[in-house]
C-alpha cells in the first residue's frame, strides 16, 4: 500500500481481490486456496462485516449449478479460511457467516477510498498529493481483479471492480491534465481503455491527453478504433463528446479552419498559486470534457494580486488541449491607462481570427454573436476574456455547445454569472508567507539555495509581510533586489517600514500598471460616494476592520446605508465581508489596502476625519460597556442606563453567552481600536480600558482561548499607551487605576520588582489610602512578607476601606503574617475575617466575587497552617459559590487545593476526583497554580504530576 493512501499502521491481515484473490498475513503472501474458496472469500470481503447466510453464500459461489453437497463444501471452504486468516476473522453466527476486519484490511476499501481522499487534497490546494493517492489507488491492482475466481457473483464483482479502476483513472488523468503532465495521463489511460475498449469517457479522455501531449497520429488512431468497436460490437454510435473531438480532428486534418494563438506571454518565474492553478485547470478541464456543456471560469480579486498572470499561465498550461485555437480579449475595465472595450469592440477580432473576412462580418452585435456561436460549434476553443467590465460581457461572448471553455479575470465578484451560467469562481488573496518567500528566492536567488533570500529567510518572511502579501509589490520588490549589485534585505526591510512611505516605494512613476497605489485607485474610482466614504472610514482603524454599526456611527447614515456600501466594498474585492456569530457583518481591509484607505481618509477635511474618529470610538466605548454588564453583572456601570438594552439589541447581544463570544471576538479589535485613540492622543484610548480594566485585572482574557501570559503579551503595551494619555491630560485617578493594572500585569509575569515599582507610582499619582493595600499585597508578591504584614494593616483600619475591601485585606494580611513566620496571628486575622464573612453571607453587603476569592484563601491558608479539615469546609464551600456564580476559576483553584487537603488527610481517591474536577479549568489558573507550586512544596506530591500533564497537553 502506497504512503499516499494511509498514514496509519498497516493491517497485520489484509485481504487482496485486486488481482489473483490473496491474503497476507504477518507479512506473507499467499494464495486464499482453491478457486472456489477464492469465490467465497471475495463474497464475505465484498461486504465485510456483513452476515451471510448459507443460502446466500451457495448461491454466491455456486449460483445455479450448486451441487448437492454444497452445503458442506461451504462448511470445508470456511474452516480453510478460518486457518488461513485467523479464527477471529470469520465470525459464526445463527444467522450464518461474516468476515470481521479492520479498517483498510482489504484492497478494494483502499482503492473506494482513494477518489474521496484525492478530492479532499484538492480542496487543501495540494493537486499533487491528490494525484499520488490516485496513482498509489491504481498501484494496487494486480491485473484483473479476482483473477481466475469462477461464478457469475465473481464476474458481476469483477465488472464493478473495472468501472471503480476505470472512475479512479479518469479522475487521475484530470488531474494530471491540470499538473501538465499529458503523457502520464495517456499512459495511465492506455490501461483502462484496453482492459475496457468500449468505455467512452475514457477514450475521450485517452484522445485529449493525447492531443495534449502533441500525438495527433495516435489521437486519430485511437478515435478510429473506439468509433469502430462501438459501431461492430454494440451497435452505436459515437457520443457527442466524441463526435466533437472527432470534428476537430477532421478540421485540422483538412486545414480549412483558421487556428488563433492569441495569447499573451507568461509572466517570468510564476509562482505562489498552485492551488488556485489546479483550481482552474480542474474546472476548465470538468467543464470542457467532452460531453459536457462548456466550462465557464472567473478568476476574480483586487488589483494587483495576478488574476490575469495566472488565467494566462492556466490557457498556456491547456492549450494543446484546445486544439482549434485560443482567443484573447484585454478589456481595460479597470485601467484608465487604456481605453475600456466592450463586446462589440471584441467581436469583430474574435471573428476574424475564427477565418470570417472583413467584409463578410454582420453589422450588429446580436448578428456577430450568433456567427461566433456558429464558429465555435463542434470546436474546442478557449477564450480567455482580460479585466471584464460586467456580465453581459461575457455573457455575449459564451459558445453554445460544450468543448470550448472560458476563462475570465474580474475585479469584481461575478454572483450573477455564478447562479444564471454556473461560473465557477476562484477568488484570489493576498500570498502567504510561504508563497511569498518562494517568489522572492524565484526572482532574486534563481532558486540557488546559497542566494540572499535562501540565506536570510526571517527578513524575506518580513518583507513578504509588509508587503503584505501583494504579488505586484513583491515583484517590484524582488526585481529591484535582484538588479542590485548585493542584494541587501536589510535594507529593502528598512525602506518599507515606515507605514507613510511604504505604498510610495511600492510604486513605479512611469508604469502605472506596476504601481500598487495607483492600481488600488483605479478601483476605488469606481465605487460609490457612499462606499468610497466607507472605505475611508475603514481606513481610520489601524486593522481595517469596522462592522457596519461602526461605520454607520462614522458617517452618520442608517446602518442599512453602511451595510450596503460594505457589500460594495467586498464586491470590489477591496475587502472581505464576514459574518459574526453575533452582530453585523464585518469588514476586513488586507494590508496593503488599508494602508490606501488611511490615504484616502487623508484626503478629507481635518474636522470631518476627526468627526469621523470620534464617532466610531464613541461606539466601541458604548457597545463595551453594555456588554460586559451583560457579560458580568458585577461590571461597573450604570445600572439606569436606558441606553444599555438599545445597543445591546443592536449588538446581536441576548444574554451572557452572546457576551462572552462578542468580547471574544473582538479582543484584537478592541487593542487596535486603543492604539488608534492613542495615535490620534484621543480620551477614548483610557476611557476603554478603563471600561475593560475590572476584567483584565481578574486575568479574565477577553478570549477564554487566551491564556494569562497571552492576555499579558497582547494588552500590557495597550495599556500602557492608554496610561501615558490619561497622564498626558491630567487624569490622575485613571492613571493611578491603570498604574494598578500595569502592576496586576507584572506580578502575573513574576516581575514582582517592576509590579511594586508601578504600585507606588500609582500611590503617587493618587495618594487616597486605597493604595496601602495594593501596596502591601506587592511587598508580599516581592518576598518581603515583613514589611507587607506592615502595610496591610494599616490599609485593614483605614475608615474608608469598605466591608469587601476589609474582608480581601485581612485575607491578604495573614498569608503574609504566616509567610513571616508568625502563624498564630495569621490564624487569628483568618478567624476574624471568617466571622466577618458569615456575618454577612446573606445580606448583600459584600462582593460575590470576592467572597468566593476570600473563602478559597482562607481554606488555602488552613492548610498551609496544617489545618486540613477546616480547611476542607472552607475550600468545599468556595467550589459551591463558585459554581453558583459560573467563578469557574475560582472553581477549579479551590478543587486543585481540595485534592491537596484530601492527599494531606489520606484519601487518595477523593485527591484524584478533585484533580479531575479542576481540570476542565485548569489553563485559567494554572499560572497561578504554577506560582502557588514554587512558594509550597507540599502541594508537590499531589498536584505537580498533574501540572506536568498540563503542560504537556499545552506543548
Amino acid at each position: 500500500m502506497g504512503p499516499g493512501l494511509s498514514g496509519g499502521e498497516r493491517p497485520t491481515t489484509t485481504v487482496l481481490l485486486l488481482g489473483p484473490v490473496e491474503v497476507e498475513v504477518a507479512g506473507a503472501r499467499r494464495r486464499a486456496g482453491s478457486p472456489m474458496q477464492q469465490a467465497l472469500l471475495a463474497v464475505l470481503a465484498s461486504q465485510p462485516g456483513r452476515t451471510w447466510t448459507q443460502a446466500e453464500l451457495v448461491e454466491a459461489v455456486w449460483g445455479s449449478s450448486a451441487p448437492d453437497r454444497a452445503a458442506a463444501s461451504l462448511h470445508t471452504h470456511v474452516w480453510a479460511l478460518r486457518r488461513l486468516l485467523g479464527a477471529e476473522h470469520i465470525v459464526r453466527s445463527a444467522g450464518g457467516y461474516a468476515l470481521v476486519l479492520p479498517d483498510d484490511a482489504c484492497d478494494v476499501d483502499q482503492a473506494q477510498a482513494a477518489p474521496l481522499a484525492a478530492s479532499r487534497a484538492v480542496a487543501d490546494g495540494d493537486p499533487e498529493r491528490a494525484a499520488a493517492v490516485l496513482g498509489d489507488a491504481l498501484g494496487l491492482w494486480r491485473g484483473s481483479a479476482l483473477a481466475g475466481v469462477p461464478g457469475l457473483a465473481a464476474d458481476a464483482h469483477r465488472a464493478e471492480l473495472g468501472q471503480l479502476r476505470a472512475r479512479i483513472a479518469e479522475q487521475l488523468v484530470e488531474l494530471l491534465l491540470g499538473l501538465g503532465r499529458p503523457d502520464e495521463a495517456a499512459a495511465r489511460l492506455a490501461e483502462v481503455v484496453e482492459a475496457d475498449p468500449l468505455r467512452e469517457r475514457s477514450s475521450a479522455l485517452l484522445v485529449t491527453a493525447l492531443l495534449a501531449a502533441g500525438r495527433r497520429t495516435d489521437a486519430q488512431r485511437e478515435l478510429t478504433r473506439v468509433r469502430r468497436a462501438l459501431r461492430e460490437e454494440l451497435g452505436l454510435a459515437p457520443g457527442a463528446g466524441l463526435q466533437r473531438l472527432a470534428a476537430q480532428l477532421d478540421a485540422d486534418g483538412d486545414g480549412s479552419r483558421s487556428v488563433p494563438r492569441q495569447l499573451p506571454a507568461r509572466t517570468a518565474g510564476f509562482s505562489g498559486r498552485a492551488a488556485e492553478l489546479q483550481q482552474v485547470v480542474a474546472a476548465v478541464v470538468q467543464g470542457s470534457d467532452p460531453g459536457q456543456d462548456g466550462a465557464l471560469v472567473a478568476v476574480t480579486g483586487a488589483g494587483g494580486l495576478g488574476k490575469t498572470a495566472l488565467a494566462v499561465q492556466v490557457a498556456h498550461q491547456l492549450a494543446t488541449a484546445f486544439p482549434d485555437g485560443q482567443l484573447f480579449g484585454a478589456f481595460h475595465a479597470h485601467d484608465p491607462s487604456g481605453v475600456e472595450r466592450t463586446a462589440a469592440d471584441v467581436l469583430p477580432g474574435f471573428l476574424r481570427a475564427l477565418g470570417t473576412e472583413s467584409e463578410q462580418l454582420p453589422f450588429s452585435l446580436d448578428e456577430q454573436t450568433t456567427l461566433l456561436r456558429s464558429l465555435l460549434h463542434g470546436r474546442r476553443v478557449l477564450l480567455l476574456l482580460d479585466d471584464v467590465p460586467g456580465p453581459d460581457v461575457v455573457r455575449a461572448l459564451l459558445p453554445a455547445s460544450g468543448g470550448c471553455a472560458v476563462l475570465v479575470t474580474s475585479r469584481r465578484a461575478v454572483p450573477g454569472l455564478v447562479a444564471r451560467e454556473g461560473a465557477h469562481e476562484v477568488v484570489l488573496q493576498p500570498f502567504s508567507t510561504a508563497a511569498g518567500v518562494a517568489l522572492l528566492h524565484g526572482v532574486v536567488d534563481r532558486d540557488r539555495d546559497d542566494g540572499p533570500v535562501a540565506s536570510a529567510p526571517r527578513q524575506a518572511a518580513r518583507l513578504v509581510g509588509l508587503c503584505g502579501g501583494w504579488p505586484l509589490g513583491l515583484r517590484l520588490v524582488a526585481s529591484r533586489l535582484a538588479r542590485a549589485s548585493t542584494a541587501d534585505l536589510d535594507r529593502a526591510v528598512a525602506e518599507l517600514v515606515d507605514v507613510r512611505t511604504r505604498l510610495h516605494r511600492l510604486g513605479v512613476p512611469d508604469d502605472p500598471q506596476s504601481d500598487v497605489r495607483t492600481v488600488l485607485q483605479w478601483s476605488v474610482d469606481e465605487l460609490s460616494p457612499g462606499a468610497r466614504r466607507a472605505y475611508g472610514a475603514a481606513g481610520l482603524l489601524p486593522e481595517g476592520s469596522a462592522s457596519a454599526a461602526v461605520l454607520a456611527a462614522a458617517l452618520a447614515v442608517p446602518e442599512p446605508d453602511a451595510a450596503a456600501a460594505l457589500a460594495e466594498l467586498a464586491d470590489h474585492h477591496l475587502a472581505t465581508a464576514t459574518p459574526r456569530d453575533v452582530g453585523a457583518g464585518f469588514l476586513v481591509l488586507h494590508d496593503l489596502v488599508r494602508l490606501h484607505a488611511q490615504q484616502e481618509a487623508r484626503t478629507w477635511s481635518e474636522t470631518v476625519r476627526r468627526d469621523g474618529l470620534d464617532a466610531m470610538l464613541s461606539w466601541y466605548e458604548r457597545a463595551c460597556g453594555a456588554v460586559l454588564h451583560a457579560a458580568s453583572p458585577t461590571t461597573d456601570g450604570d445600572d439606569a442606563d436606558e441606553g444599555r438594552s438599545a445597543v445591546l439589541a443592536e449588538l446581536g447581544v441576548h444574554d451572557a453567552g452572546a457576551a462572552g463570544r462578542w468580547l471574544a471576538e473582538r479582543d484584537g479589535e478592541l487593542r487596535a481600536v486603543v492604539r488608534t485613540a492613542a495615535a490620534a492622543r484621543h480620551p477614548a484610548a483610557y476611557r476603554l480600558v478603563e471600561t475593560l480594566r475590572l476584567r483584565l485585572f481578574d486575568a479574565r482574557p477577553l478570549d477564554p482561548r487566551q491564556s494569562v501570559a497571552e492576555l499579558v503579551a497582547g494588552w500590557e503595551p495597550v495599556v500602557e499607551l492608554a496610561r501615558a494619555g490619561a497622564a498626558r491630560d491630567g487624569e490622575t485617578e485613571l492613571q493611578s487605576r491603570l498604574s494598578t493594572l500595569l502592576a496586576t500585569f507584572a506580578a502575573y509575569g513574576s516581575r514582582y520588582d517592576d509590579a511594586l515599582r508601578l504600585q507606588r507610582e500609582a500611590a503617587e499619582q493618587s495618594p487616597d489610602g486605597a493604595h496601602t493595600g495594593r501596596l502591601g499585597w506587592r511587598l508580599y508578591e516581592a518576598g518581603r512578607y515583613a514589611e507587607a504584614a506592615e502595610q496591610l494593616a494599616v490599609a485593614v483600619e483605614r475608615p474608608q476601606a469598605t466591608l469587601t475591601a476589609r474582608s480581601s485585606l485581612s485575607t491578604y494580611l495573614a498569608d503574609a503574617l504566616l509567610a513571616d513566620g508568625r502563624p498564630e496571628e495569621a490564624l487569628a486575622v483568618a478567624e476574624r475575617t471568617e466571622a466577618l464573612l458569615a456575618e454577612h453571607a446573606d445580606d448583600g453587603a459584600l462582593d460575590v466575587v470576592a467572597v468566593v476569592t476570600n473563602t478559597r484563601r482562607l481554606g488555602r491558608l488552613h492548610r498551609r497552617l496544617g489545618r486540613p479539615r477546616p480547611a476542607r469546609a472552607l475550600l468545599t464551600r468556595a467550589v459551591e459559590l463558585g459554581r453558583r456564580e459560573s467563578l469557574w476559576d475560582e472553581l477549579g483553584w479551590a478543587a486543585l487545593e481540595l485534592a491537596a487537603v484530601e492527599d494531606r488527610l489520606g484519601d487518595a481517591p477523593a485527591a484524584r476526583r478533585w484533580l479531575h474536577r479542576a481540570l476542565p479549568y485548569a489553563r485559567t489558573f494554572l499560572p497561578f497554580a504554577q506560582d502557588e507550586l514554587a512558594r509550597f512544596p507540599e502541594l508537590d506530591a499531589a498536584v505537580r504530576p498533574f501540572v506536568e500533564q498540563l503542560a504537556r497537553l499545552d506543548d
